[in-house]
């Protein structure tokens, strides 16, 4: 570390480098920073366990240092032993920036320390109503919730003793969150109405719109909807309010699901354009789309399919919107669709196309397998067999990430029975990719190999310059997953050739990447550099970062393996 007078370190707290003779610098205080944090947390110094320099020393260099994620303290900060973790690399430039700790410590749960209450009758020593309450929230945060509710309980002893309402009135709410977050509805209810009607006598106004959004929402939990229309009544959001409407507008939400479920509709289309007047008030031109959204739906319920149809007009001419995501409401649009037109069942599919990708996009793969579903529903009725297949590369490509393999091949074998009855090439080779993706997954290798060999000869025929390269390419990185290194670099390499032929790019980088790796495993090093690094170029050309980092990585491994090999022999 460095002082006013020159650079400075201490056995215990020094870097690698340091220690092997080098200088210090911002990367070494990094390192040292990292005991620090380690001080703090786990109140100990470094190696407190070892009580000579050059037991230290020797730890430092050969890299034993301690397994954070074993730590008790430190293993509920996650975010703080990855810190820790970057922060002893042994190559400096691998260690986080300064600027890169200050956002990780940011953003990490803290409390400030208050005075400690003593009790002079019994001589306790107990902490203030307002840091147990925070040390709750912190714990809260973690996840614990037995901790959390052990300070609020002593938060909210200490706080009704002292008649603080508003300080009561919070630690009530967080009991009510966390009843709320383990599904105990009632108890909640308990715990939010206190909160609200001590937040009435305290004047405290901060709280009135968080609290009653929470208690509607438990009573929507408990299905008392007319409870929570009730409480809906008494929250008002102005435009001129900076209170946080957003959670307001996210129970109206689940009271219009609520009331839809339950098919009162009159209700759910009331919640829902009360949504959306909050937004408007806002200025917010965005997100009554969801409102929009469900508004539509239910004018649909109602058979007002013109409004329906004018507000979904109204949809189409914003870019890029956002979807709805409440999926089982989307799902009753089967049987409106079925009463449409041709066309208009087409827009139906495009609108749920849309909603499909972006419930895929928000890792909701459920919901939206039930959406494509719904799609090839709607392409079955107007008999669209080429919409039927590319609904069906979504339906297997969601099966693969749920890992149900058996129902992603019989969605992949069905589209590329569709595309080879219609005579569509491209529409056979991605199909046959998708299968033999599953095909690899499963370890079916054989079975991968046969179905990539049938892709590349469709490709062959029709001319297919771009798919051939992708086949080629994934067929050499199986024949190299099971050893068959000559076979790999075989298709690697004409692969690399087709690729340059057309100047795909991606397909000879990845030709390339392929190529050198399969060198690389058989331990021929030199070769593989110069194929990964020609790869590397070709990424970084076509900005791949993510292929570009894979690439640089493999080649700091060969690297390093031939500085051990030079070592070795020298």
């Amino acid at each position: 570390m460095h002082s006013a007078s020159g650079p400075r370190w201490t056995t215990r707290w020094a870097s690698p480098e340091v220690l092997e003779g080098g200088k210090t610098t911002l990367a070494s205080d990094i390192w040292a920073l990292g005991w620090v944090y380690w001080e703090i947390i786990t109140d100990h110094l470094p190696f407190h366990h070892i009580s000579n320099d050059l037991g230290v020393i020797l730890r430092i260099t050969q890299g034993e240092l301690p397994p954070v994620s074993s730590n008790k303290k430190l293993a509920q900060l996650q975010s703080m032993c990855d810190l820790l973790v970057g922060c002893w690399q042994k190559k400096p430039r691998l260690r986080p920036t300064a600027t890169e700790c200050l956002e990780v410590i940011e953003q990490l749960p803290s409390a400030r320390p208050s005075k400690i209450i003593m009790n002079n009758e019994t001589g306790e020593r107990t902490r203030s109503a307002t840091l147990l309450n925070a040390l709750g929230e912190m714990n809260f945060d973690l996840g614990n919730y037995d901790m959390a509710m052990n300070e609020y309980s002593k938060s909210l002893t200490i706080s009704k003793s002292e008649n603080d309402n508003e300080l009561s009135s919070r630690v009530l709410e967080n009991i009510g969150d966390i009843h709320h977050s383990e599904k105990r509805w009632e108890d909640a209810i308990d715990a939010y109405e206190e909160a609200h009607r001590l937040a009435h006598l305290a004047g405290f106004e901060g709280l009135h719109e968080t609290v009653l959004c929470r208690l509607m929402d438990s009573y929507t939990e408990m299905g008392w909807l007319q409870e929570a229309q009730e409480v809906l009544d008494d929250i008002i959001i102005e435009p001129q309010d900076n209170r946080d409407w957003k959670v307001v507008v996210e129970s109206l939400y689940k009271l219009g699901k609520a009331s839809y479920t339950q098919g009162q509709y009159e209700r759910a289309t009331l919640v829902y354009q009360r949504a959306r007047y909050i937004h408007r008030n806002k200025n917010d031109y965005v997100e009554p789309l969801y409102s929009l959204h469900h508004i539509a739906i239910l004018y649909c319920l109602h058979g007002r399919y013109a409004d329906a149809e004018e507000i979904f007009g109204k949809l189409k001419i914003v870019q890029d919107p956002p979807l709805a995501s409440i999926t089982d409401i989307l799902i009753s649009l089967r049987k409106p669709a079925r009463s449409l037109d041709c066309k208009e069942k087409g827009d139906w599919a495009d609108v749920l196309l849309r909603f499909g990708i972006s419930l895929s996009n928000q890792g909701r793969l459920t919901g939206a397998l039930a959406v494509y579903h719904e799609i090839r529903n709607i392409h079955e009725l107007q008999g669209c067999r080429k919409e039927i297949a590319g609904t069906l590369q979504y339906i297997g490509h969601l099966y693969v990430k749920l890992e149900k393999y058996e129902a992603a091949e019989l969605a992949y074998g069905e589209g590329y029975d569709i595309c080879s009855a219609d005579g569509d090439q491209p529409g056979e080779v991605k199909f046959l990719l998708g299968l033999a993706e599953v095909y690899c997954i499963e370890e079916l290798y054989d079975d991968a190999v046969d179905t990539f060999k049938q892709a590349r000869r469709i490709s062959s025929k029709g001319g297919l310059a771009e798919p051939l390269v992708d086949t080629l390419n994934r067929l050499g990185e199986v024949y190299r997953l099971t050893e068959k290194y000559k076979d790999a670099a075989q298709a690697f390499r004409k692969a690399g050739r087709v690729a340059a032929e057309e100047d795909y790019l991606d397909g000879r980088a990845k030709a390339l990447k392929g190529l050198g790796m399969t060198f690389a495993d058989e331990e021929r090093y030199e070769e593989a550099l110069k194929r990964l690094k020609r790869a590397a170029s070709i990424f970084r050309k076509i900005g791949d970062t993510k292929s570009l980092s894979k690439c640089n990585l493999a080649i700091e491994e060969i690297e390093e393996a031939l500085d051990i090999v030079s070592d070795v022999e020298s």
